[in-house]
């Protein structure tokens, strides 16, 4: 029973560290909470007042002889330099990440994928009476969307320490795609699904009991991460992938601005495509690393990192770097480049497996990035260099290829 639900599979720890203390020789004081988890697969959602932990399971049945996914939820109270253990729960299916978590006045919202579902069918020959055993698929992939109260713990209620299921949304999307991207802002919530094109839902959330899909639009490709961009959330940048409409491949790193001011009329504003053709392919790890991305509101710019990869044919074109973006509400214009290593230099050089991950800084009218191999600083206003910090300049010590580390 407790290996097929997984319970001790994984420990989680919180750690809370006391800064207010200022004194040089002071003893820092720390508090520490832990619980157990099904999974080693851990995401981290935080607000100001709670910490969720989500551990991704999955659960046997024995009627059908199948295992479903099961997102195991543990809640901690954020109180001064405590995480308290504050309430459990559990819904259907697993969360591509923590932006599929939130918590939103006594409420924690979750979107979540179900793999579809294969049983191992068992066929006897009638002639050599021998067995054999083939994977049936018995359901299809699904999207799901809850909506879980937490536990009153105010005077009089203790023992109470499980979220309840009040809402739910079923069905996001069609049958057999998954979630790619989930941002919740305050009473709506926006997910993207794809299989060959790139449905952006919105849902209206007003109703805890009731969540519901108001709003659908069609576009080609799909996108890994949704970014609000203005102060009254009414428009969302996304970043991920156009694509053939017909075949669903990817074909380059692109960046779409949606006006969401109507949540049942949601609309593409504008977008930029940073790379088009088969020959190659361009990405950023922004897709899938927020940390990675840096909308600075006050100016409109957007700073992500870019890597361009060539076939073997045409390796001159290879880029691995940032580039810069201004955003308005009509058109997404290119700024400037900073180029972290030439296409010369990844060809020729030797490359240590050590990577550093791509990160900008913005102070003093400077931007600092940091990228695979190299740390860099230039004008945030014009692109012009100021230094560049090589880390593998002159390395003997083991010799790979650039983009075979694994530079996205």
């Amino acid at each position: 029973e407790i290996y097929n639900h997984g319970i001790l599979k994984g420990f989680a720890e919180i750690s809370s560290i006391d800064m207010s203390r200022k004194a040089k020789f002071q003893t820092v004081r720390i508090s520490t909470s832990g619980m157990f988890l099904p999974t080693k697969r851990v995401q981290v959602y935080s607000s100001q007042t709670m910490t969720i932990l989500a551990g991704e399971g999955r659960v046997f049945h024995p009627k059908h002889s199948i295992y479903e996914d099961e997102t195991y939820l543990v809640g901690f109270h954020l109180d001064q330099n405590q995480a308290i253990p504050a309430a459990l729960g559990s819904v259907p299916g697993c969360i591509p990440n923590s932006f599929s978590l939130d918590h939103y006045d006594k409420y924690v919202r979750v979107a979540t994928s179900s793999r579809a579902q294969w049983k191992s069918v068992a066929k006897v020959d009638p002639k050599t009476k021998k067995t054999t055993y083939s994977q049936v698929q018995v359901a299809e992939a699904t999207n799901q969307l809850y909506v879980l109260s937490l536990p009153n713990t105010s005077a009089g209620s203790k023992g109470k320490i499980y979220m309840e299921k009040i809402g739910s949304l079923k069905g996001i999307g069609h049958k057999g795609k998954q979630i790619y991207a989930v941002r919740f802002l305050n009473k709506a919530a926006f997910v993207v699904t794809n299989k060959t094109t790139d449905p952006f839902y919105t849902i209206d959330l007003s109703n805890p009991a009731k969540p519901t899909v108001v709003g659908e639009l069609k576009i080609s490709g799909y996108s890994n991460y949704l970014h609000p961009i203005d102060d009254d959330q009414s428009q969302v940048m996304a970043i991920g992938q156009e694509a053939d409409p017909d075949t669903g491949r990817p074909i380059g790193l692109q960046i779409s601005v949606f006006d969401v001011s109507t949540l049942k009329n949601p609309k593409l504003l504008t977008k930029y495509l940073v790379e088009n053709g088969y020959s190659s392919k361009s990405y950023s790890i922004a897709q899938w690393e927020h940390k990675a991305f840096r909308y600075l509101k006050e100016s409109n710019i957007l700073i992500v990192p870019v890597s361009l990869q060539s076939n073997y044919k045409s390796k001159n074109n290879n880029f691995d770097g940032f580039w810069t973006f201004h955003i308005s509400p009509t058109q997404i214009s290119h700024g400037y480049t900073i180029s972290h290593m030439s296409a010369t230099e990844m060809a020729n050089y030797c490359w240590y497996p050590a990577l550093l991950p791509p990160r900008s800084f913005v102070f003093n009218g400077n931007v600092m990035t940091m990228k695979s191999h190299s740390v860099l600083s230039h004008s945030l206003t014009d692109g012009k260099k100021h230094w560049e910090l090589n880390l593998d300049q002159g390395n003997t010590l083991q010799c790979d290829k650039y983009f075979s580390l694994g530079t996205k």
